[in-house]
């Protein structure tokens, strides 16, 4: 196992959205707490320098105005920077040509409004530029995103991002307007704008909340699905499936749902085989968590009623799982709080969703947070992104985190090279 770090440039502190690899795996996406950040993945185990856009700054307010404002500007009331948070989603072209979309917030808890920020790539190469500013409706039809994934369009030429507040909203990303945006009407929210006209927005009737997974192939079509959860504590809780137009984008609610074991932190949708396969970790109310496998199939969703042992709880739980051409099925990661404090990593291969054994153990457990003497680095984040190589006769898992480096005062990137040979059972 090899690891190498590549420098983070930062404009504001910490990093501050997860890390996401693109659709076709052409870049590496993230942001510090003011810019929006991607890493070329031509060579997956040393990443390119990064380009790094500069998409927001902020300006003071008092309640009766705003203060002018300046390129690229997002304007807050009260006192307190704006920054990135989680989540994000990207959709990316083969061409490398992307969209990022990035939700906004401030460390003001009396701030209920969520803009999104769309950073746009139309060659794929050198173009990294500021695309437009889009309000969530945080203050007037509730939360701000919670959970969001992103999807290019190969029969349209569409960039799209489906994103969770009360429902599931769709927002096309293809063409941007440059908009900045303002403030009005500070009396009634402190964040008032609504630009959702400017990118075509569709609100679906199916009312998930909390989580949706990454966007797989529908079954049988040239279809799209993603995956969320709907329900409550009270009521229990569903995953639910949601099929997207191939052409358009239009998300439509088949009725496709099964019951969970509890409450989800993670979902991942990964085709194994020519089937379709949906990946989460659950706990119960008084039972220990487990990742646990769905599959959907061209007549809807079913329990596989097979899982594995996970410790700990489903807060700060993460689950991917990644392949590639010359392996003969993709490999499971799934991080978790370990027993020596911090987080580790379990590597599993994913044959027990076709019916073979369920192991006991996971194949490989990676330290999550280097704290070894001498180390210089110390894990940043939860998330991770992963990317898997056959290089005969090796399998190479490329896995991407957010580190702080001691020596330097530095933010960045770590890249670990793990060997998953005998895990992925290459051909």
């Amino acid at each position: 196992m090899s690891k190498s770090a590549l420098p983070w440039q930062d404009f504001a502190g910490l990093v501050s959205a997860p890390l996401v690899v693109g659709q076709v795996e052409k870049y590496l996406y993230s942001a510090t707490a003011l810019s929006a950040v991607r890493y070329g993945l031509a060579s997956p185990g040393h990443p390119e320098a990064p380009e790094v856009r500069q998409v927001i700054s902020y300006a003071l307010m008092g309640p009766n105005g705003c203060a002018p404002g300046a390129a690229a500007t997002v304007h807050f009331s009260g006192h307190n920077s704006p920054e990135f948070v989680a989540p994000a989603a990207v959709a990316e072209a083969p061409t490398g040509a992307s969209r990022l979309l990035l939700s906004v917030a401030t460390s003001d808890s009396n701030w209920a409004g969520s803009p999104l920020q769309v950073v746009s790539s139309v060659s794929g190469a050198g173009d990294w530029v500021f695309g437009q500013q889009v309000d969530d409706d945080g203050c007037v039809a509730g939360p701000r995103a919670t959970s969001m994934t992103g999807l290019y369009l190969p029969a349209s030429g569409r960039f799209l991002a489906y994103y969770l507040g009360l429902g599931l909203t769709s927002l096309d990303m293809t063409t941007t307007t440059g908009d900045l945006g303002n403030v009005d009407d500070l009396a009634s929210c402190s964040f008032n704008t609504d630009f959702s006209q400017a990118l075509e927005v569709q609100r679906p009737l199916a009312q998930a909340a909390g989580v949706v997974s990454n966007a797989v192939a529908w079954p049988g079509s040239a279809d799209q699905g993603v995956f969320s959860v709907s329900g409550d504590y009270y009521a229990g809780y569903n995953v639910i499936a949601l099929r997207i137009d191939g052409q358009t984008g239009q998300v439509t609610d088949p009725g496709f749902s099964v019951p969970t074991s509890g409450s989800i932190s993670t979902l991942y949708a990964a085709s194994i085989e020519a089937r379709v396969f949906l990946f989460s970790i659950e706990q119960a109310a008084s039972g220990p968590a487990a990742i646990r496998a769905y599959e959907l199939t061209t007549s809807g969703m079913r329990d596989l009623h097979r899982q594995l042992g996970f410790t700990g709880g489903v807060s700060g739980a993460f689950v991917v799982v990644a392949g590639s051409a010359g392996m003969n099925r993709p490999v499971l990661f799934a991080s978790h709080p370990s027993t020596t404090g911090g987080f580790a990593i379990d590597v599993y291969d994913t044959g027990w969703v076709l019916g073979e054994a369920t192991p006991s153990a996971p194949a490989l457990t990676i330290p999550h947070a280097l704290t070894q003497p001498g180390s210089g680095y110390t894990i940043h984040a939860v998330e991770f992104g992963v990317v898997a190589r056959f290089i005969p006769p090796v399998v190479h898992a490329y896995l991407y985190q957010a580190v702080y480096q001691d020596a330097g005062d530095q933010f960045g990137i770590m890249t670990r090279d793990i060997d998953v040979t005998g895990i992925s059972r290459s051909q």
